[in-house]
């Protein structure tokens, strides 16, 4: 290939116009005028036509930058470029050559469709000229894109190719197109340019892949106790069958073994089986042996451990992990599972860290600090994921949507910066701000997903002019929105698109609640907009009161939401805002759908008591109900078959761990863990999992962890669910001002303030005779009489006649307790306050003998070093008072065998 300055002179060989355009689809003809110096002044002809790149003509512009070279190819195409970008050059092919241009650029050249060889050969010609393919086809870059597009149709030759220009991302991705691949086939060619490194890791996903199948296939279905109609014989039958029907599926397996083959091989022994105990044992084993195939895990984050967990039916911490052996601050999983990230407390400062969508960028934060030589601290940095070598750092002084917000295919970053949207091309980091908007007050931006990413701006309210949420197509940002909404009451808002990117609930709140109802501001409005601008409405909810969480549907067609004062109200609503269901009132404040779209999730966590309701989408009735109390976190794992809680510190600094339950309601693994700060599932995408049957499945047989949690939980105490009663009230009749039935009203005589509070006027309790009030707790014996020479001082101390008689008054009648006048009305109907009323619980404590009051103090402090001694079995640290309290046990237990008592 050759190339030239634009006032160079055109070899005379290259004015022609019988030349190929290289497939006609990244070239173009043009009339082009001749240089300064024509061959033939007398030629009558002064333009020729010549060939010119669609993406690299004449009129192109990078960076503001017009183009100064012209590299003309083997075949005579013109492309026009800046002598800044290539080097040196030999002659290339135009189709190769527009490749190599587009990823030296950092431009998608996926609309050309490339062949495999001509992506090869752009491949194959990057260390030619000095370029690094790690750097130009590293995953995220347009030639990386280029790469695993021909996997599907060329498997084994992109792995090789990948490996053999040691591309680790390339040749990961493409390995999951090779579960198929036949080794016996490999040829001694492709063996030497694949490499033995790669080789070996070939060979081990296959291997492995088949050791973990066996591994999963040898636990026969669970047996149950023998009855009449199903003898331990009968069962032994479905044991050999199960036996029988693994040894074919092994025969046959490969590395690619789907689930719905699985299911095919296992679900006809279903057939010979006439107990039903049986039936439901074999398909929850099938069930359980499909999830276990697609690797559902879970991970977690203590103060003291880092942890990856496997899937049911064991959940038995991975053994290949190799945990830290520092605490951690924080980790992420990558969107597809693919990459776990943690990072250290060494770390200096990072707080978080993110992924991007297809897990080619690490971002991390860092708590600002202010730097010595008074430079900003660019605490904002973005890293490659395969390298570790940092890409870019920005300024970010907010935690508060800290990370830039990516497309799904990652072409296009973006962050906001002051009142300014900034857009950049991830490939090409080094090119800085592409695209910019200013939107005047901009105080949040959200991205939406899908193939056509928008972006929804959101402006608070300011200085009288209303609050507004506008939308930009996010490749016309340069253009008027696409949709736009006013309104006031508006000073934050929560914005959530649905999956495909198309409309977005907007959720506007105040800072300050004008009317007192809630320490958390005010409720604005609800909105539903279209990306398109064809449909916006405010959505009408019918109880009043704040919208506590809202959550749309993985089939981006229908909403969930949950409103008003406790007992809020869920309702679900369609993509035009028409109601279609009422779930009814019920204390929740978090709606969840699992990741099918079948199941919903109604839960009241953080204040509430914890309890989870499981609604069936298509028959839109309760499934089960959870008691998942003192949880903070709540997660539906990638099958939609279980739902994970946590209690998390420092929500709650007792009782942390994770439970993990069936969504038909029983609780199948508990992982109780101290100081537990974070827990989520591996994310897998839907795709790759078995769908969701048509039946709700059955619940597989409890891990051993929910045995030995039930033997050790302490016995819940049996008493009446009711409101707590200080203890001087324990024992007596409680007023009915404050009864409630567990719908949560109040009585009638005593209705419920909108804010579910009790209201502050006199309620109806228990009336005495003289038209007083007893107040709830107050002692119910007489008052002391106060003596006349008392009340005759107070007499003259006020001064007052009156307050003397009213004292007199009060030594010849004394009161009975505390007493309130209710509306100055009589009331016949005594209370039996100084009747036989129970005992208050504890009270007889004062009544036990000096000799069982000591022997009790001695079993608390027995108590007391067990707990020491405990902690110190797990290796905690303890004081030096807390170990000389150890060494007395010995002394304790002899006086305590002296008072002939054994602990």
């Amino acid at each position: 290939m050759d190339y030239f300055d634009f006032d160079m002179d055109l070899p005379e060989e290259w004015l022609t116009d019988d030349s190929d355009d290289a497939e006609g689809k990244a070239v173009m003809e043009i009339l082009v005028g001749t240089p300064a110096e024509s061959p033939d002044e007398d030629d009558s002809s002064s333009h020729v036509t010549v060939s010119v790149s669609y993406a690299f003509h004449p009129y192109t512009s990078f960076d503001d930058l017009a183009p100064d070279l012209v590299f003309v190819s083997k075949d005579q195409v013109f492309f026009y470029v800046h002598c800044q970008k290539p080097s040196s050059w030999s002659p290339e092919p135009a189709d190769v050559l527009n490749i190599l241009l587009h990823a030296i650029y950092g431009l998608s050249a996926l609309e050309y469709r490339p062949s495999f060889e001509i992506v090869s050969t752009t491949l194959d010609a990057l260390p030619r000229y000095g370029l690094a393919e790690k750097r130009f086809a590293s995953a995220g870059t347009p030639l990386y894109d280029l790469v695993v597009a021909c996997a599907p149709l060329h498997p084994i030759d992109t792995y090789a190719l990948a490996a053999t220009h040691d591309l680790a991302d390339a040749a990961t991705a493409t390995s999951a197109h090779l579960l198929a691949f036949q080794l016996a086939t490999l040829s001694d060619e492709i063996s030497t340019r694949i490499g033995a490194v790669y080789l070996r890791k070939l060979f081990f996903l296959h291997l492995g892949r088949i050791e973990a199948l066996k591994h999963l296939l040898l636990q026969p279905p669970n047996t149950h106790t023998e009855t009449l109609e199903c003898s331990a014989t009968q069962q032994r039958s479905l044991t050999r069958a199960w036996a029988l029907a693994i040894a074919h599926v092994m025969w046959d397996a490969e590395p690619n073994l789907s689930t719905h083959l699985l299911q095919a091989a296992l679900l006809p022994l279903h057939k010979e089986l006439t107990c039903p105990k049986c039936q439901l044992a074999l398909r929850d084993r099938i069930a359980r042996l499909t999830i276990d195939w697609a690797s559902v895990k879970y991970a977690f984050r203590s103060q003291k451990a880092l942890g990856l967990v496997g899937g049911t039916p064991n959940y038995e911490p991975l053994d290949h992990f190799q945990a830290p052996d520092v605490s951690a601050r924080t980790y992420q999983y990558s969107a597809d599972g693919r990459l776990y990230a943690y990072a250290e407390l060494p770390l200096p400062n990072i707080v978080d860290i993110a992924f991007s969508p297809r897990g080619t960028y690490l971002s991390t934060w860092e708590r600002p600090t202010k730097l010595e030589d008074g430079t900003q601290h660019k605490n904002l940095r973005v890293f490659s994921a395969s390298t570790g070598e940092e890409l870019v750092a920005f300024t970010q002084k907010s935690f508060e949507g800290w990370d830039l917000q990516y497309t799904l295919s990652e072409s296009h970053a973006i962050r906001l910066v002051g009142q300014e949207i900034q857009v950049f091309h991830p490939a090409n980091w080094s090119a800085g701000v592409v695209d910019k908007l200013k939107v005047e007050g901009a105080t949040s931006v959200v991205l939406s997903p899908g193939l056509n990413p928008s972006v929804a701006v959101f402006a608070a309210e300011k200085k009288g002019a209303p609050a507004s949420v506008k939308i930009y197509g996010l490749t016309g940002l340069a253009g008027p929105p696409t949709c736009q909404k006013t309104f006031f009451k508006a000073d934050k808002s929560t914005i959530k698109w649905n999956n495909l990117g198309t409309q977005v609930l907007v959720l506007t709140q105040t800072e300050v609640d004008q009317a007192n109802k809630s320490y958390y501001g005010e409720t604005g409005g609800f909105y539903l907009l279209s990306a398109a601008g064809t449909f916006d409405c405010r959505i009408t909810l019918d109880k009043e009161g704040p919208i506590h969480d809202f959550a749309w549907s993985p089939n981006s067609k229908e909403f969930a939401v949950i409103y008003g004062f406790m007992p809020a109200k869920a309702m679900l609503f369609d993509q035009r805002a028409r109601s279609l269901h009422d779930f009814g009132t019920a204390f929740a404040n978090f709606v969840s759908f699992n990741p099918q779209g079948r199941l919903i999730t109604l839960a009241g966590f953080g204040n509430l008591a914890g309890k989870a309701d499981i609604y069936d989408r298509r028959s839109l009735t309760r499934v089960t109900s959870i008691d998942a109390s003192n949880s903070s976190h709540c997660e539906w794992s990638p099958c939609g078959r279980f739902l994970l809680t946590a209690t998390l510190s420092p929500r709650l600094r007792v009782d942390n761990g994770i439970k993990i339950w069936h969504c038909t309601g029983p609780l199948v693994h508990v992982h109780p863990i101290e100081e537990l700060y974070q827990a989520s599932w591996r994310p897998t995408p839907v795709d790759a999992l078995p769908p969701f049957p048509q039946a709700i499945p059955p619940c597989p047989a409890p891990a051993p962890s929910v045995q030995a949690h039930a033997a050790v939980a302490k016995p819940a105490p049996a008493r009446p669910a009711g409101a707590y009663r200080p203890p001087g009230a324990r024992g007596l009749e409680a007023s009915t001002a404050y009864k409630r039935d567990e719908s949560g009203s109040t009585s009638p005589s005593a209705p419920s303030t909108p804010n579910g509070r009790y209201s502050r006027s006199p309620a109806p309790g228990r009336i005495h005779a003289n038209g007083r009030k007893h107040v709830p707790g107050a002692p119910t014996s007489p008052s002391p009489v106060r003596a006349p020479a008392d009340s005759e001082k107070r007499g003259r101390k006020k001064k007052g006649k009156k307050d003397a008689a009213a004292v007199v008054d009060a030594v010849d009648s004394p009161r009975p307790s505390i007493e309130i006048q209710v509306n100055g009305i009589p009331n016949g109907a005594a209370s039996p306050v100084n009747g036989s009323v129970p005992p208050t619980p504890g009270a007889d404590a004062s009544n036990l003998d000096p000799m069982a009051k000591k022997v009790r103090n001695l079993n608390k402090k027995l108590k007391a070093i067990e707990e020491l001694k405990e902690k110190q079995k797990k290796g905690e640290r303890l004081e030096a008072t807390q170990l000389k309290k150890i060494e007395t046990e010995a002394e304790i237990r002899k006086e305590l065998t002296g008072l002939d008592i054994t602990s």
